[in-house]
């Protein structure tokens, strides 16, 4: 397994789990973490073997947001580099092949919180806080703007950004940002038991509705509509939906469990 910085990564069958391993600085993510965890997004999608990406933490924060080296006093290109791979981060969440879920073991706080909405699924522990404080640093969440501008209500959002409050998990589930609420010591063993049951189904399918679900996700009804039909198309034609239906025709289709 290759090392990664500021990461521990482990294999358990299908999954592939990244965890944040950084609890001394409530496992922020500077520079060197940001192109590690796309790094290890990319490995995992060039893994045959692997189904689903699993995003967690270490000890008390998922992720408390985001760390630029030598801030106040780095010079601009350090700031620009930062930036550059945070943003690059979110950008491998969405462009992977793979799904990934969200394992929110602690608060998910300023970036936390942007990458908790980035996941395609996500469990959270019943502690668990989420916010974005930001503005109380003189700053602005806004890869948060970019990324769940269009998951939360605007003015619950805005409300977020402007009084830099803490939500708790029950909010959180209301606003969809996360799937599901468990016990904070079973937040990851959760997320495992999800992607064991999405690592059935076919992973070409899935690469394909994944990536259809988020460049359809803006477009206008006609431009959504002859995409999902190119999309089809190529779907019908991989090797793992004519076996499905070989395997239909034959009686053989094995049992599948949605538990």
């Amino acid at each position: 397994m290759a090392e990664y910085y500021g990461l521990v990564v482990d294999k358990e069958g299908p999954l592939f789990i990244i965890r944040i391993n950084r609890p001394e600085v409530n496992c922020k993510i500077n520079m060197e973490t940001g192109y590690a965890i796309t790094r290890a997004i990319e490995d995992a999608n060039q893994d045959k073997d692997i189904k689903v990406v699993i995003l967690t933490g270490t000890g008390e924060y998922f992720c408390g947001g985001g760390q630029v080296n030598d801030y106040p006093d780095a010079p601009i290109v350090t700031m620009r580099d930062y930036s550059d791979g945070f943003c690059g981060l979110h950008d491998a969440m969405f462009r992977s092949k793979k799904p990934i879920i969200g394992a929110i073991n602690g608060h998910a706080i300023a970036g936390g919180f942007s990458l908790t909405d980035t996941c395609d699924l996500a469990v959270a522990g019943k502690s668990c806080k989420f916010g974005l404080p930001e503005l109380g640093h003189g700053q602005f969440p806004m890869i948060a703007l970019a990324t769940t501008g269009k998951s939360i209500p605007k003015k619950e959002l805005l409300e977020l950004c402007f009084t830099c409050k803490l939500v708790g998990a029950e909010k959180a589930l209301e606003w969809s940002l996360i799937n599901e609420i468990v016990d904070d010591d079973k937040v990851l063993d959760r997320a495992k038991e999800i992607g064991m049951m999405i690592s059935q189904y076919s992973s070409a399918a899935m690469a394909f509705g994944r990536e259809a679900y988020y460049r359809m996700k803006n477009m206008n009804l006609e431009a959504a509509l002859n995409y999902s039909k190119a999309a089809m198309l190529g779907l019908l034609y991989t090797e793992d939906a004519k076996a499905w239906a070989y395997a239909k025709l034959n009686g053989t289709v094995p049992e599948l469990t949605n538990k």
